[in-house]
């Protein structure tokens, strides 16, 4: 637990780096309000090749493959089973595969390490179109280009999440996924421009922990007050769990402005288009926008963070990680609670408006509609 201390410590340090608000929504003293930030305006994003150990055959033989080997010291492991540790693994893979687009793409997967069977996972796999090295071979057998993660990111202050080299990989799989479909809002769909109406709302919700329990209510609010606007349409959905892998992908694409709860549904953010807005709601004492926010962002998306009431939320957080029964209590309700977003109209008028004014490709819109 001395390290959960330490790691503590250094949130108090880092907060006033990371955390920087951009729009306090209602009144900062009522607790029950969320607070709009974009708290990692200063942190990296993107993977380097730098980040990657690589090495080539030698001379004597011209490799026919290149090799990503996932191990305990780059991956959280054995938690490869859940999908969104596997994505993590499997993106930063291809991005490496991409840099040697001539060679053949394979996993090399470390003693006691294996993907899971989710669909999520099968069908990423599908789309980097690699295959899983053999166990117990020797690598001497044959010859390839070998790269690996130097290291482990948590998503934690001073460790965050980064998930791709660049934002074309993330395009890349887009168009492998969508070639040849026309999905609602998808690339083969027509778009409205920045002056063509309407806007599209999507509030994603789960159906297990951190479950939005007034999203009805939520819901209510928010297509009353995008309809005194007159300026966008409202979908909800209760669990992206229940769409399969390419319905999932498809309903985020079509999305502008995207709100969702902290969980693993948000690996989904790999599939939203440039500029969508997209805002992640965190429970209390689990503020942690370095993980799934920074895939938001690789992938051109504008990344907000809504944390409830006036407080710092590093130093929330940080109460979590030290020891004894209360921090354990606080791990174990942020993991475990729920969320209630106790909207009213006219707070979802004032969230829908700093929606609106963060999202660069409506800048036009914006003008028309604030002055």
């Amino acid at each position: 637990m001395a390290s959960a201390v330490a790691f503590g410590d250094r949130v108090l340090r880092e907060r006033s780096r990371l955390f920087s608000p951009t729009s306090a929504i209602g009144d900062e003293q009522n607790r029950s309000r969320w607070r709009l930030s974009q708290p990692l305006a200063s942190a990296g994003y993107l993977l380097s090749l730098d980040d990657y150990t690589i090495d080539s055959p030698d001379r004597r033989c011209v490799p026919t493959h290149v090799e990503c080997v996932i191990d305990k010291e780059n991956s959280f492991a054995k938690a490869l089973v859940h999908f969104p540790h596997a994505a993590e693994a499997q993106l930063a893979c291809w991005s490496l595969f991409r840099q040697h687009p001539a060679l053949t793409p394979r996993f090399s997967l470390a003693s006691g390490i294996k993907f899971g069977d989710s669909a999520w996972t099968i069908g990423l796999m599908r789309l980097i179109n690699a295959s899983v090295a053999p166990r117990g071979r020797k690598r001497s057998a044959d010859c390839a280009v070998r790269g690996r993660l130097r290291r482990l990111r948590t998503g934690w202050t001073g460790s965050e999440q980064a998930w791709l080299v660049g934002r074309a990989d993330a395009t890349e799989l887009q168009n492998r996924l969508f070639v040849g479909q026309a999905p609602t809002g998808g690339p083969k769909a027509e778009r409205p421009t920045v002056a063509g109406l309407p806007v599209r709302v999507g509030l994603v919700n789960r159906k297990g922990s951190r479950r939005i329990v007034d999203a009805d209510k939520a819901m209510a609010a928010l297509a009353r007050a995008l309809a005194a606007r007159e300026i966008a349409t409202l979908s909800y959905m209760s669990d992206l769990g229940d769409l399969g892998f390419e319905e999932q992908a498809q309903w985020v694409h079509a999305q502008d402005i995207l709100l969702s709860p902290h969980g693993a549904q948000n690996v989904n953010f790999l599939w939203a288009r440039p500029c969508t807005a997209i805002v992640e709601f965190f429970p209390k004492h689990y503020f942690i926008p370095g993980e799934y926010l920074q895939l938001a962002r690789a992938v051109g998306a504008v990344a907000f963070a809504a944390y409830k009431g006036p407080v710092d939320p590093y130093a929330d957080t940080a109460l979590a990680l030290g020891e004894g029964r209360r921090a354990y209590g606080y791990r174990r309700r942020a993991r475990y609670g729920q969320l209630s977003l106790g909207w009213n109209g006219g707070w979802n008028g004032s969230f829908t408006d700093a929606m609106l004014k963060g999202m660069p490709r409506t800048h036009q819109l914006r003008d028309e509609i604030f002055g």
